[in-house]
């Protein structure tokens, strides 16, 4: 069903000019969540929607189709705004395809673009559409999405160019047996390899019928105080589970948890919530980019890293621990890693995690004033 109408024209100066053109106001209620309806908002609803300026390999990417980061005209009428987030697109007036058609929940990826999201090597055919999730995913790390045995799998590799570079696949895999101990919602990662670099891998978390909006999206304000009195305000399925986060944050000294990956899922029929999110994207939990110097004195290093939100980990714990989080850090008391078949930290760097997660553990219980 058609929600808007709008003109977007390029303005030599301004980049684009974007103006609303209709609004079905029986079906309101179905915009995105957050979208300011106006032409500059919905100007801004469109750039947040396409691939971001740093994300790696992102000019290759866009070079195949002739394009550039600041076409956002171009790049939406290639992908037609179609995202593995949500089931909103983006189409010509007139346009007589359907959603069955040419969604990216039911239909094939352009292989071999993914492979130059990943890699940034390959060719493609430029066409009219193309059937990517690359043109509208987050992050700045390479990343590709692949269908894997029916499932859809994001692969996400780590940093690079640097001594203590690369290790974000790692945290990723360890710090979800972490959230698996503590019996947390949470999207389960594994370890892979794929064109030779080292990646972390999940299955998509969202579906044609349920749609995930990140905080940023989802609330009028960037202050966590206000933000966890929202979720609270909306009950058991959304606060208690934004605590969980904050305290395995607080545990993992996750120095990466921002408005960008936390948020809600919403029931696509209706728009309307129904529950927080699983915890992901915990690739600088764990310390990544400590060098075997910093383990000398792990605590030392520890009091350095500090989160997004909040002055300390210590004082975001003290704010949002409550009796159900206290049960949850109760498994993490004798905790040991699980080693993967394949791909694995050194033995010393996971010992050494290990004991700084057991004491790190009795110290949030301790301080716990419960």
């Amino acid at each position: 069903m058609e929600l808007l109408s709008f003109d977007l024209k390029a303005a030599p100066l301004d980049g684009f000019d974007c103006s609303i053109l209709e609004i079905n106001t029986e079906r309101k209620q179905l915009l995105p969540l957050g979208l300011t309806l106006t032409g500059d908002g919905l100007l801004a609803w469109l750039k947040s929607r396409i691939i971001p300026r740093n994300r790696e390999f992102v000019d290759r990417i866009l070079a195949v189709y002739g394009l550039h980061h600041n076409n956002i005209l171009g790049i939406i009428k290639l992908c037609f705004g179609l995202s593995l987030n949500d089931s909103y697109w983006v189409v010509p007036d007139g346009f007589k395809g359907k959603f069955k058609d040419c969604n990216l929940y039911e239909n094939h990826f352009e292989k071999t673009l993914s492979l130059i999201a990943y890699t940034g090597y390959g060719s493609v055919r430029p066409g009219a559409f193309s059937s990517s999730p690359e043109f509208t995913t987050n992050g700045n790390l390479r990343k590709s999405w692949r269908r894997i045995n029916g499932k859809i799998m994001l692969y996400k590799g780590g940093s690079s160019g640097g001594a203590n570079t690369g290790n974000e696949p790692y945290s990723e895999f360890y710090a979800s047996e972490i959230a698996d101990v503590m019996e947390l919602n949470h999207v389960a990662y594994g370890l892979a390899k794929w064109k030779g670099t080292l990646c972390s891998t999940c299955e998509l978390f969202t579906d044609i019928d349920h749609s995930f909006v990140p905080a940023w999206r989802c609330f009028k304000t960037q202050k966590l105080s206000e933000i966890a009195a929202e979720l609270k305000k909306k009950g058991d399925a959304f606060y208690p589970p934004f605590c969980d986060m904050m305290i395995f944050d607080a545990l993992t000294c996750n120095t990466d948890r921002h408005l960008g990956n936390f948020g809600l899922m919403i029931e696509n029929k209706t728009n309307r919530p129904y529950a927080f999110a699983p915890i992901f994207d915990n690739g600088l939990a764990l310390f990544p980019f400590a060098m075997p110097d910093d383990f000398v004195k792990l605590e030392d290093y520890a009091q350095s890293r500090a989160p997004v939100f909040g002055a300390s980990f210590d004082e975001l714990a003290k704010a949002f621990i409550s009796s159900r989080q206290i049960k949850q850090l109760h498994h993490m008391l004798d905790f040991h890693f699980t080693r993967s078949p394949k791909y694995n930290l050194p033995a010393w760097r996971l010992k050494a995690l290990e004991k700084f997660l057991r004491k790190r553990t009795r110290d949030l219980l301790e301080n716990s004033n419960l």
